[in-house]
C-alpha cells in the first residue's frame, strides 16, 4: 500500500506536466505570424542574400547576375506564397484542437480571398525569370524592395496585441493551482541552490513585435516570485539557422561557468548575455526577450514619427557571421569607440578581452573538447547543407567521411586555440589585443568591409 501511494505521489505531477504541455501547444498555433509576415520575412532574406553578391561583384554591379543559389532561393518563394497561412492545415493534423480547426479555416477563407489571389498572381509575374533582364541583379533587388514595402504596408494595418483570452482560453485561466510548471528554459542554467521560478500566471495581453528582420508575438509570464519574464514565440519556418543558434548560446552558457570560476573575469563580472531559447514545438520556439532593447530600425522610426522627416535607408544589421577573413576581427566602429571613450577602449575592453583569453586557455578546463563537440555539428550540417543545395533533392546526399570530419574539426579547433593563446600572452608588455583593437577601429579597415555590415554605425 505504501509503495502505491508513493507511486501515486510521483504520477500525479508527471500527468499534471503532460496535460499542461498538450494544452499549451494546442494552443501556440494562434501566435503563428499571418503570411504577409512570413513572406516579408523571406524576402528580407532574399534581399540581404542579393546585397552580399553585390559587394562580391562591386566593381561591376550594373551587369552582375542572379547566383544559382539566390535564383533557387527566389523560385522557392515564388512557389511558396502565402503558404504560412495555407500550411495551418498541415498543423491541424499535429495539434487536433478547436484552435487548430478554427485557423484552417481562416486559411482556407484567405487562400479564397480575392485580394489575395490578386497579390499573388502579380508576385508570380514580377519574378518571371523568363523575362529578358530578369536575370540581372539589380531588377531582382528593386523587385525584392518593392513587395518587402507593399508587404511592411499591409502590416501596419494589423492590430499591435490581442487578449489571450479571446484566443487561448488555457492559458488565461493558468494558474499554480491549475499546476506547478517552470518557466521556460530555467533548468538551460545551473544553479546550486535548486530553486526555480515556476509559472503564477500569463498576463493577459500579447503583443505583436517586428523587430530585427522577424515577426514575433510577446508573452509576458509572471513568475511566483513577482517578476514578469517577457517572451517571444517565433516560427522556425523561416529561420534556417535557428539549431545552428541553439547550439552556440549552449557553448556561451558553457563559457559563462568558466568566467566565474576566474578571479580576474570573476571581479569583473565578465558574463555573455544569453537569453533562454526553447523548442516548444517542430514549428516554434521561445525566446527570452527584453523590451526594453530596440533595433536601430525602431529608434529611427520613433525619430521619424516625431520629426516627420524622411530617413536614411531603413536596414539594420541582422547578421551573425564569423568570417575569419574580414578586414575587421569584431565590431568597435568610430561610434563604439566614442561610447567606450578611449580610455575604455584602451583601458577597460582591452583587459577584460586579456582576462577571458587566459580564463578559456586553462587546461583543467578543457575548452579544446567542447569546441569539438560543438563544431562537429557544425561542419555536419554545413555538409548536408552544402549537399541539398548541389543536388536539390534529386539524391540522397551522402554522409561526410569521418577521416576529414576529424581533420576539418582539429583544424578549427587548433586555429581558436592558437588565437586563444595570442591573446593571453604579452610580449613586453604588449599584446595581441592592442594589434586586434587598433585593426578593428582603423577607417582602413572599415572602409572595406560590406556595406550590408553596416561599418558608419
Amino acid at each position: 500500500m505504501a509503495h502505491m501511494l508513493q507511486f501515486e505521489v510521483i504520477a500525479m505531477p508527471f500527468e499534471q506536466m503532460v496535460w499542461f504541455r498538450e494544452n499549451w501547444y494546442e494552443e501556440m498555433v494562434w501566435f503563428r505570424e499571418n503570411w504577409y509576415e512570413e513572406v516579408s520575412q523571406q524576402l528580407q532574406q532574399g534581399l540581404a542574400k542579393c546585397y552580399s553578391v553585390a559587394f562580391e561583384n562591386r566593381t561591376a554591379v550594373s551587369e552582375a547576375k542572379i547566383t544559382p543559389h539566390t535564383l533557387n532561393f527566389v523560385k522557392k518563394l515564388v512557389s511558396t506564397f502565402g503558404v504560412g497561412v495555407e500550411s495551418v492545415t498541415n498543423v491541424s493534423s499535429t495539434f487536433s484542437s478547436a484552435a487548430s480547426e478554427s485557423l484552417a479555416r481562416r486559411a482556407q477563407q484567405t487562400s479564397q480571398d480575392p485580394v489575395f489571389q490578386r497579390m499573388k498572381t502579380q508576385f508570380t509575374t514580377d519574378f518571371d525569370f523568363s523575362v529578358p533582364g530578369s536575370m540581372k541583379l539589380h531588377n531582382l533587388i528593386s523587385k525584392l524592395k518593392k513587395w518587402i514595402k507593399i508587404l511592411e504596408a499591409r502590416t501596419k494595418l494589423m492590430p499591435k496585441s490581442f487578449l489571450i483570452e479571446e484566443k487561448c482560453r488555457f492559458l488565461s485561466n493558468f494558474s499554480m493551482q491549475t499546476a506547478e510548471v517552470e518557466i521556460p528554459g530555467e533548468f538551460l542554467l545551473p544553479k546550486h541552490n535548486h530553486y526555480y521560478i515556476k509559472i503564477a500566471k500569463f498576463l493577459p495581453r500579447v503583443e505583436i513585435v517586428h523587430k530585427h528582420g522577424t515577426a514575433a508575438r510577446r508573452l509576458y509570464i509572471r513568475g511566483h516570485n513577482g517578476k514578469i519574464y517577457p517572451y517571444l514565440v517565433m516560427n522556425d519556418a523561416c529561420l534556417s539557422d535557428s539549431r545552428r543558434e541553439e547550439r552556440v548560446l549552449q557553448l556561451l552558457r558553457m563559457l559563462n561557468h568558466f568566467l566565474e570560476k576566474r578571479k580576474e573575469t570573476a571581479r569583473r563580472n565578465l558574463q555573455f548575455t544569453v537569453p533562454r531559447v526553447v523548442a516548444v514545438s517542430p514549428q516554434m520556439r521561445l525566446v527570452e526577450d527584453n523590451p526594453s532593447s530596440l533595433s536601430l530600425l525602431s529608434i529611427y522610426k520613433q525619430l521619424y514619427i516625431r520629426a516627420q522627416a524622411e530617413i536614411g535607408a531603413p536596414n539594420v544589421p541582422q547578421h551573425r557571421d564569423l568570417d575569419a577573413n574580414r578586414p575587421v576581427p569584431f565590431r568597435l566602429t568610430p561610434n563604439i569607440s566614442d561610447f567606450l571613450t578611449p580610455i575604455g577602449v584602451s583601458g577597460v575592453l582591452t583587459s577584460c578581452m586579456i582576462a577571458a583569453a587566459r580564463c578559456f586557455v586553462q587546461p583543467n578546463f578543457k575548452l579544446d573538447s567542447l569546441l569539438r563537440a560543438v563544431l562537429r555539428d557544425e561542419l555536419i550540417y554545413w555538409h548536408k547543407k552544402k549537399q541539398d543545395e548541389q543536388h536539390m533533392g534529386s539524391t540522397q546526399p551522402q554522409d561526410m567521411d569521418g577521416e576529414v570530419l576529424i581533420t576539418m574539426v582539429n583544424k578549427a579547433v587548433n586555429a581558436i586555440m592558437t588565437r586563444l593563446q595570442n591573446l593571453a600572452q604579452f610580449e613586453g608588455g604588449e599584446s595581441k589585443v592592442s594589434t586586434l583593437v587598433a585593426a578593428a577601429n582603423s577607417p582602413d579597415n572599415l572602409c572595406r568591409m560590406d556595406p550590408a555590415w553596416h561599418p558608419w554605425l
